[in-house]
């Protein structure tokens, strides 16, 4: 494991971190020695930077990229047919089943279940 040493004195771990351009330090002394010749400030890397873009951990050939899931969260039909607890209360059970495979095979019989697949499917796979 690497041990990150002060930048200034290069002997202490540092502490602390300057406000402006974020450079690590462990004292007063050392602080008051860098902001004597501290640079600009640094930039917020969230502002610079675009939004990491989420990824799947593993993904198959089944995967459904997200920006495409996420357009299932936008539809207001989506939005509507979720509004019922019965289905609210069935896609819980499918997603904490010890077994999701049978699950999901079993709630393929409801047909609550099934208008809300077709809806998620034509959303992300339109004919």
């Amino acid at each position: 494991m690497r041990k990150i040493k002060c930048k200034l004195c290069s002997i202490e771990k540092p502490k602390y971190k300057c406000p402006s351009c974020r450079i690590h330090y462990c004292s007063i002394p050392c602080y008051q020695q860098h902001k004597n010749s501290c640079c600009s400030p640094a930039k917020d890397s969230k502002d610079e930077q675009a939004p990491r873009r989420k990824s799947y951990l593993y993904p198959t050939d089944d995967t459904v990229p997200i920006d495409k899931m996420s357009l299932i969260g936008e539809s207001e039909k989506v939005r509507e047919i979720l509004k019922d607890r019965f289905l609210r209360d069935l896609l819980l059970h499918v997603n904490t089943s010890s077994d999701p495979s049978i699950a999901v095979q079993n709630a393929m019989q409801v047909p609550e279940f099934v208008q809300f697949v077709d809806e998620c499917l034509s959303i992300v796979e339109p004919e």
